[in-house]
């Protein structure tokens, strides 16, 4: 990670501090969603493919939420996603549904050029 990203991260992992935050890699690497809110150390869900629906505390998150200590606190297994995602916005109420829906998130990727026309890939962590 170069200091570019790295201070990337660092705004994304602050912008979560008092706002709901989705973890756009976990989407992205197929395992379900994950969402959090707490910066540095807070709370978060996870909303497992199979209707897993998993809350707990993290702990570490420098410079973002893939470096963290998880504390599972409860699980719930729902019937499916869509029954779980429903109970994930009831436990995080109102606020989780506004941050969620806003759009104003910090993107959780970079681009960076890697030829002379500044093109490059997408580099997410």
């Amino acid at each position: 990670m170069d200091k570019k990203e790295w201070e990337h991260w660092q705004a994304v992992t602050a912008s979560s501090t008092h706002k709901w935050m989705e973890d756009a890699v976990f989407r992205l690497n197929g395992r379900g969603d994950m969402y959090y809110i707490g910066g540095e150390n807070g709370i978060y869900m996870r909303i497992l493919k199979d209707g897993m629906l998993e809350m707990g505390t993290y702990e570490g998150a420098l410079p973002h939420i893939g470096e963290v200590l998880f504390a599972v606190k409860a699980q719930k297994k729902c019937s499916d996603y869509n029954e779980a995602f429903q109970m994930a916005c009831q436990v995080g109420g109102k606020k989780f549904l506004m941050d969620m829906f806003s759009a104003d998130q910090l993107p959780q990727e970079l681009i960076k050029p890697d030829d002379d026309q500044g093109h490059g890939p997408v580099m997410s962590l």
